[in-house]
C-alpha cells in the first residue's frame, strides 16, 4: 500500500495592526490569519532590514507558525506549531536557538484554526510539485486560491537543499549582495517538518519574487530550521489540514 502525504493548508484575509500599523498588514477569515509585518523586496532592495515585529508579540490568538529572515538578514526564524527556532551562521557553523524574542525583517505567520486533511499523490517529490498541488488541492477543498494558503508537511526526505542569511555588515542592497549572503547546505535521508505559505499576489511580500510558496523547515531533533530552496519527498510522509471555505453566494 503506497503511503500518501497529507498537507495543511490555511487561508485568510483581514487589516492587523502592529506597533501602530507601520508597514504591517494582515488577512483574514473565519477560519484563521495570516498575517505579515514588512516585504521581502523592501528589505533586499531598500536595506529595510530592521525588526519589523517580534515573535513574542504576536503569540497571542492561538498555536503560532510562521516565518520570515531575522532582523538585519543575519539568520533564519521558523515558528513550527509554537516553537519558535532562530538559526545563524556563528564561526562558519549553522547554530540554532529558541526565537521567542526574536526580530525579523520581515515576517509571515498564522495562528492554527480549523484543520482539514486532503491526500498528496506519490508523484507530488519536489519543491515545484507541491506549489503545484497545493493550488490544486486547495480549489478542490472548496478553498480560495486568491488568498494567501498556509501548509504544513511532515516527513522523509530523501535530500533536501537550504540556506542561512548571513549579512554582512555594510553589504549594498542588490539582489547579488543577497545571493551572496546566503550560506548554502543539504541534507539527506532525515525526517522533517515543513511549514509554508502560499500566495500567487504576495511575490515579494512574503514569497520569493518568482514563485508562489515561501517554506521552512524544521528537523525532528529541533537542531536546523532554515530557508528551503528544494527537497525530494521520500515515503512515510505525514501532515494535517486546515484551510477556509470559498465564500457562496446566495
Amino acid at each position: 500500500m503506497d503511503k500518501r502525504v497529507i498537507v495543511c493548508l490555511a487561508i485568510v484575509e483581514a487589516v492587523v495592526c502592529l506597533g501602530g500599523c507601520g508597514g504591517t498588514r494582515a488577512v483574514e477569515n473565519r477560519d484563521g490569519i495570516v498575517s505579515w509585518a514588512g516585504e521581502q523586496r523592501a528589505a533586499i532592495h531598500e536595506g529595510d532590514i530592521g525588526a519589523k515585529v517580534r515573535v513574542s508579540e504576536i503569540r497571542q490568538g492561538g498555536t503560532l507558525w510562521a516565518l520570515g529572515p531575522l532582523e538585519q538578514l543575519k539568520g533564519e526564524i521558523t515558528v513550527f506549531d509554537g516553537v519558535a527556532t532562530v538559526t545563524e551562521v556563528i564561526g562558519g557553523e549553522f547554530r540554532a536557538r529558541s526565537g521567542d524574542d526574536a526580530g525579523a525583517a520581515f515576517l509571515v505567520w498564522a495562528h492554527s484554526g480549523d484543520w482539514r486533511a486532503i491526500e498528496m499523490p506519490s508523484s507530488v517529490r519536489t519543491l515545484s510539485d507541491v506549489e503545484a498541488f497545493i493550488a490544486t488541492a486547495a480549489g478542490e477543498a472548496g478553498l480560495d486560491v486568491s488568498r494567501p494558503i498556509v501548509f504544513r508537511i511532515t516527513g522523509e526526505v530523501e535530500v533536501l537543499k537550504y540556506h542561512v542569511l548571513n549579512r554582512k555588515a555594510g553589504s549594498p542592497t542588490t539582489m547579488e549582495a543577497h545571493e551572496h549572503s546566503k550560506v548554502h547546505s543539504a541534507l539527506d535521508r532525515r525526517r522533517v517538518r515543513l511549514v509554508g505559505f502560499y500566495s500567487t499576489r504576495h511575490h515579494g511580500v512574503f514569497t520569493p519574487g518568482t514563485s508562489n510558496v515561501h517554506i521552512h523547515f524544521v528537523t525532528e531533533d529541533g537542531r536546523s530550521a532554515v530557508h528551503v530552496e528544494d527537497f525530494v519527498l521520500a515515503g512515510g510522509v505525514e501532515a494535517a489540514v486546515m484551510g477556509s471555505p470559498v465564500a457562496v453566494s446566495r
